[in-house]
């Protein structure tokens, strides 16, 4: 089952366990253009206008560590930009550090009280407020 948070007023969160492994969780973040210098950069490098980025992080609840695997830019028209995936045997596992953004991660998808549950064959996504800021 997806689940689905507001983690600010410009990104939003959805995570799924990845099957084979009980403890691993696959975080997918939809942010949108804030200005900040992540945006900034990548227009005046590529001389286009970024609506949103889409991250693919992988959290270890268990061993409480996480890595980035994927970015994909998106223009204004919701077309690819560019992407980078880091290959697997590449990963960097990082422990995950107190007041930083992967603690906020690693917290809003092991709270699972903040989640409503759906039993059902279809495909919900369930999105709930959350104010980490």
């Amino acid at each position: 089952m997806k689940r689905g948070k507001c983690l600010k007023s410009k990104q939003h969160l959805n995570y799924t366990s990845i099957p084979s492994f009980k403890f691993i969780r696959q975080v997918i973040r939809k942010i949108l253009n804030d200005g900040s210098n992540l945006f900034k950069n990548f227009e005046k490098e590529h001389n286009k206008k970024v609506w949103y980025i889409m991250t693919q992080e992988i959290i270890n609840i268990d061993k409480k560590t996480i890595c980035s695997k994927t970015i994909i830019f998106y223009d204004l028209k919701e077309k690819v930009l560019d992407s980078f995936t880091i290959p697997d045997y590449m990963m960097n596992w990082e422990s995950i550090v107190p007041d930083t953004h992967g603690e906020t991660l690693y917290n809003a998808i092991t709270e699972k009280n903040l989640f409503y549950e759906c039993c059902t064959n279809i495909k919900i996504q369930i999105i709930n407020f959350l104010n980490l800021t």
